[in-house]
């Protein structure tokens, strides 16, 4: 992908050491320039790579002109090297000392380009690293074996309103601004994911709640163990992608197919959700089906604004009845409520007396609904095997109390 005009400079009397490097191929990805220069000039300062091959003086007068992340290299004999200060030392990238073979001469500058074409295929790895991780929405961090973070993304960053500087090299409470106890308390799993993901060895896919600045946020995160050359464990790479908005909107549009949208009940459709459920378990349950009675009276009188009002708090009344069941719309005005657990006989017909009285104290109340009552029919269950063969239980006993002059209930034998 890249490609770099390489400039070359060789600071030398001597021409050997230039002829030797102009002859040296291009690696790929470079074109190198190659020039000669016998004194220190203004070209120094441009140079990516300085072959100096001169006096002490010499070269402290050309490295003062050099650019910080030029290559230096210092060609020299062994009594030249003696005369290097420390200083000078730590400023070359390598040191050649003199009198060398043409064949050591040809394995050092060999070496030389690889070494530097393998830093500039670094660089710009890291580069292609760097963007990608900070271009993208997703958080990610490195975690070393004892869990301090080694390195985050910008979107990291965002997410815990810190800089990278003071979250890198720093662990889980202090950048989520967490007490150890809070999170004992919380439905936090972050540490006990992490500490699983390092006894599996492999990928692993969780869905965490994390404080960030934004509030409490869902996350479907991807970690993954990291080896050094050895095979050996030394950390974590996580990636976590923030579902919170489409969590939300997929329980809204859950919500919206499975619940009725005039009284805010469940529907039909959940209904047999939620009996599948049941019958799984293998649990007791006891049918309400209850039917308004004269309902298309108050239609037909007084309008469906006030037959869709009457429904409205008819289903108040039955989610206060029923507060620990399930109450459905199932149609028109018939509703249907659930109550879990062995029950007798006399606490079932509670239930629908309550409703009943509850039913009777609303029409008082109403010039508009006088004259409406309800039938209810009861049907009970130990374990579900036919949820339409039980509603048809309900639904025939409500029928009978129908049948015995409304504003009754009677219970399936």
């Amino acid at each position: 992908m890249y490609h770099y005009n390489y400039k070359v400079i060789i600071l030398s009397q001597d021409l050997s050491l230039y002829a030797k490097v102009a002859a040296f191929p291009s690696l790929a990805g470079f074109t190198n320039i190659v020039s000669h220069v016998d004194k220190v000039d203004a070209s120094i300062a441009e140079a990516d790579l300085l072959l100096c091959q001169s006096d002490v003086p010499t070269l402290e007068q050309a490295l003062s002109l050099l650019k910080p992340n030029a290559t230096k290299v210092y060609v020299g004999t062994g009594a030249q090297l003696e005369q290097l200060s420390d200083g000078l030392i730590a400023q070359l990238d390598d040191v050649w000392q003199l009198p060398l073979s043409d064949k050591l001469l040809d394995g050092k500058i060999t070496k030389l380009f690889a070494a530097i074409k393998k830093d500039k295929d670094y660089h710009l790895t890291q580069n292609y690293f760097e963007t990608l991780i900070n271009s993208i929405p997703p958080l990610i961090w490195y975690k070393d074996i004892r869990g301090a973070h080694l390195k985050v993304n910008d979107s990291f960053c965002a997410a815990v309103g810190k800089e990278k500087s003071d979250v890198e090299g720093r662990g889980h409470y202090y950048i989520w601004d967490l007490k150890p106890e809070e999170y004992a308390a919380g439905e936090y799993v972050c540490l006990e994911t992490e500490e699983e993901v390092l006894r599996a060895q492999k990928t692993l896919l969780f869905d965490e709640k994390v404080k960030t600045r934004k509030g409490l946020r869902q996350f479907s995160t991807y970690k993954t163990p990291i080896y050094d050359d050895n095979h050996e464990l030394i950390g974590t790479v996580g990636c976590a992608i923030d579902v919170t908005d489409e969590r939300r909107l997929m329980e809204k549009l859950v919500n919206a197919a499975e619940t009725d949208t005039l009284t805010r009940l469940y529907n039909r459709r959940y209904f047999y959700k939620y009996m599948s459920q049941i019958k799984e378990q293998g649990t007791p349950i006891n049918i309400f089906y209850l039917d308004l009675d004269n309902f298309k009276h108050i239609n037909d009188n007084y309008g469906h604004e006030a037959g869709d009002e009457l429904l409205c708090r008819v289903a108040r009344i039955l989610e206060k009845i029923f507060e620990e069941g399930v109450c459905v719309r199932f149609g028109g005005d018939e509703f249907v409520c659930t109550v879990v657990g062995h029950k007798t006989e006399v606490e079932l017909a509670a239930y629908a007396q309550a409703f009943l009285d509850e039913l009777t104290l609303l029409v008082e109340d109403y010039q508009n609904f006088q004259g409406l009552s309800a039938s209810v029919g009861i049907a009970y269950t130990e374990a579900v095997d036919d949820v339409d063969i039980l509603l048809k239980k309900s639904d025939v006993a409500m029928y009978e109390a129908k049948n015995s002059g409304k504003a009754a209930y009677r219970i399936a034998k």
